[in-house]
């Protein structure tokens, strides 16, 4: 979304897969996120350098899968308030982010024990400090583009139904706001069984609709 919103000549529109199409808050991310003194939103756990990374790196195998299954549609139905497990909610500010999530004593059926390995094995080399320093960047990335259009002509949101990220304010007003503009956004796709990990979970849906919204789009959209 940030290279989109930076170079609008070499893109004519966005399938926002997983992560609602949002308008930029009046200020920095970590000024409006949740905390509590007992807790915090997920992404303050991740603010300081070293402290995810050591919890995180300590089993890599235990942090996919409990991070894989938690955000799934397999770990229940998601939901308000069914108290189903959540990566990307509140942390404990004592017991980190990984405690409370459930480990799975059966194989995803969406992720291999092959591709699960090579996760490991890049992530051993690795760590997880690139994709972590995204998070300690949001409100550098908002300073960048909050001045922008960050929605595309006819871009297409696309969510699991069972995923914590799809938005809920599906209002009248989210409507409008949706429908205004000279990049209007279609309306959002939801995927039955499915969680967070949309391409992986429902992989030949995900690809069956993209197909489709890239056919939709008229030639003006495209020149735009």
């Amino acid at each position: 979304m940030i290279r989109y919103a930076l170079a609008l000549n070499r893109f004519f529109t966005v399938a926002a897969i997983g992560v609602p199409i949002m308008e930029q808050p009046p200020v920095p991310p970590t000024q409006i996120f949740p905390q509590t003194e007992d807790t915090f939103f997920y992404t303050f756990y991740f603010q300081v350098e070293g402290v995810a990374e050591k919890e995180f790196e300590a089993d890599i195998r235990r942090t996919f899968l409990k991070i894989y299954y938690a955000a799934s549609a397999g770990v229940g139905l998601r939901l308000e308030g069914d108290g189903t497990p959540n990566p990307f909610g509140m942390v404990s500010r004592n017991h980190g982010l990984l405690a409370s999530l459930p480990m799975p004593d059966f194989d995803l059926p969406w992720l291999t024990a092959g591709n699960l390995a090579v996760f490991v094995s890049d992530y051993a080399g690795s760590g997880f400090r690139g994709g972590l320093n995204l998070n300690r960047n949001l409100d550098c990335y908002w300073g960048f583009v909050r001045h922008l259009q960050v929605s595309g002509p006819g871009a297409r949101p696309l969510y699991g139904r069972h995923s914590r990220s799809r938005p809920f304010d599906a209002g009248r007003a989210a409507d409008e706001r949706r429908t205004k503009g000279p990049r209007p956004t279609r309306e959002p796709i939801f995927l039955d069984g499915c969680g967070h990990w949309a391409p992986q979970e429902q992989s030949t849906k995900v690809s069956e609709v993209l197909v489709r919204f890239l056919a939709e789009l008229t030639p003006q959209e495209q020149r735009f």
